[in-house]
């Protein structure tokens, strides 16, 4: 797998997902402003390589922390950007969109 700077789209170096793989975390954060061709790698990438581990018992996800937030306003405020929350959890703010449904 290859580690990419995606400032200025310039490969850095090669990775060994088995060192990596004890603090692998992927977000819909990390693949918003991809092409749906470099989704389709990311995605081929740890089909191949992160599967296998969570299907062998060898990998298992981790929550840190779990908070109910309900407006997305308040998580915005709240939240450092090391922080992930995931916006389809969170219903958007009526006061700032009032057209949107909730």
């Amino acid at each position: 797998m290859l580690a990419s700077n995606s400032f200025n789209k310039q490969i850095l170096c090669h990775l060994t997902l088995g060192f990596v793989l004890y603090h692998v975390r992927v977000s819909a954060d990390e693949l918003r402003n991809r092409s749906a061709e470099h989704k389709a790698a990311i995605v081929a990438e740890a089909e191949r390589h992160i599967w296998p581990a969570i299907e062998a018992a060898e990998a298992h996800s981790i929550i840190e922390r779990s908070i109910h937030i309900d407006l997305r306003s308040d998580a915005n405020n709240m939240s450092p950007r090391a922080f992930t929350l995931y916006r389809a959890a969170r219903r958007p703010d009526p006061d700032k969109n009032p057209g949107l449904l909730c």
